[in-house]
């Protein structure tokens, strides 16, 4: 170990997990001309009182509560990259007031923010790796924004840390909220410690090793039309919208098959990727998560997340069959779904497994502050990293039936055009599901009428 003071303000140190310290990597050496690379900022447009002493105060509570938001990386003064723990840490409320404008105006000086917040990297050496900003948008009304690095943080903890932020905050304004809870007795630090016993032992080594033996990544297919010619790297979303009776439908195919409903977006997910890799052995990413299972684990807050193969071999069947089987595949892998992604590619050469991914999450971060009374939302906006070509992130409402999916891309490899394209594959394959699932998937159309029409004439073109 190099020698180092241990500075007076340290509480605690202890190793980075495999998810951290690959992303403080990624971070070091990405590109200069790129975005700050895993820097996610999530906003909100709310209608609540606004009393900047007591948002800070409340910032300063939630501070002090978690661990993680006062913490720091030191990658190069000890024997190993470690996480430091502060005392103290300040995170500063700021302030910008918009009234003055337009809405029409405000919302184009909240994009300019956002674009150069993107730009603002953390300090990786110093806390904190969060940042609180609200933009008054009239005397009812203001814009809450927090800005963090993703090393310290996953979407679940986000939410969770909201939902706490503001019961603090309208306790301070004298309005009548629960009693918060008292902080979690678990920690980060349990998972990180959980994470590197899981690593020793060869039952999960041996099971992935079995798992992926003979499998072949599949590749998306890349139109060249429409993407950048400066070869400039955003992450870019794509909405697909769901009809609400796609939505309910899709939840009774789950209970008739006795499986959870992301279960059945999966299997959804998988269909695709199947037809558009011409492939029937289907390889692809599946976001999970190691929170502790234990008292409070849900409200820890830390980066929890885990990326794990999904393998399944599309040998034909119903709709109903293809959820039951991705069922138990998933069930299969629960036991050894804390063994790290990197440890995983390591059986592989250290070779990237697959490049696009599935995520489900029970409700959006949008909706952690929707049980509070005094505060309504009416609008919010988010940006997200992603390292992968293709995300599939999926959501469910609280309060209602609705499923979103949102997709995120790598717009120097996928285009616009294309992933719109994509989009309509997935609302036709999870319409199928809900209209007919007793139905063999391999009858479903995936191409649309315009697609499938632009086919028979190229085709007749050509012949």
């Amino acid at each position: 170990m190099t020698t180092t003071l241990w500075p007076n303000n340290m509480e605690d140190a202890y190793p980075l997990s495999r998810l951290q310290a690959g992303m403080l990597f990624h971070s070091a050496y990405s590109p200069e001309t790129d975005i700050a690379v895993y820097h996610d900022i999530f906003s909100f447009h709310l209608r609540a009182v606004f009393d900047l002493a007591a948002l800070q105060r409340a910032v300063n509570q939630i501070v002090l509560r978690h661990a993680v938001l006062r913490t720091s990386f030191d990658l190069t003064n000890f024997s190993q990259p470690l996480q430091l723990v502060h005392n103290v840490v300040h995170v500063p409320v700021h302030v910008e007031d918009l009234r003055a404008l337009t809405p029409v105006e405000q919302e184009a000086a909240l994009n300019v923010w956002m674009q150069n917040e993107k730009r603002q990297p953390f300090d990786w050496t110093q806390p904190p790796l969060l940042r609180f900003q609200v933009h008054r948008r009239s005397e009812e009304t203001f814009e809450f924004t927090v800005s963090f690095h993703h090393a310290i943080l996953d979407g679940w903890s986000v939410a969770s840390m909201l939902t706490e932020l503001f019961q603090i905050y309208l306790s301070q304004l004298g309005q009548a909220v629960p009693p918060l809870k008292l902080a979690p007795q678990v920690t980060f630090r349990d998972f990180v410690a959980l994470e590197r016993k899981v690593i020793a032992t060869e039952e999960p080594r041996r099971y992935w090793s079995e798992k992926l033996q003979d499998s072949t990544a599949l590749l998306l297919p890349r139109w060249e039309l429409g993407r950048p010619k400066d070869n400039s790297r955003q992450v870019l979303q794509h909405e697909v919208l769901l009809p609400v009776e796609v939505s309910t439908n899709l939840r009774r195919l789950a209970q008739s098959a006795g499986v959870p409903l992301k279960s059945v977006l999966l299997a959804a997910h998988l269909w695709v990727l199947s037809r558009l890799g011409n492939q029937d052995d289907v390889l692809t990413g599946l976001v999970s998560h190691g929170r502790p299972e234990e008292a409070d684990g849900e409200r820890v807050l830390g980066l929890f997340l885990n990326t794990l193969p999904f393998r399944l071999k599309l040998s034909g069947g119903t709709w109903h069959d293809l959820v039951r089987e991705t069922y138990r595949v998933e069930q299969d892998m629960l036991p050894f779904r804390l063994y790290p992604l990197a440890e995983i590619q390591k059986l592989r050469g250290g070779q990237p497994l697959f490049e696009t991914a599935f995520n489900f999450i029970h409700f959006h971060v949008y909706q952690s502050l929707g049980e509070f009374a005094a505060v309504q939302q009416l609008g919010g906006r988010l940006y997200e990293e992603t390292n992968f070509t293709l995300l599939a992130n999926f959501s469910q409402d609280v309060h209602s039936p609705q499923v979103h999916l949102t997709l995120m891309y790598d717009n120097t490899i996928l285009s616009v055009a294309q992933v719109a394209a994509l989009g309509g594959y997935y609302a036709r394959t999870l319409t199928a599901m809900a209209e007919h699932p007793h139905q063999p998937y391999t009858a479903a159309a995936l191409l649309s009428t315009a697609e499938r029409q632009q086919l028979v004439t190229t085709w007749n073109a050509t012949h």
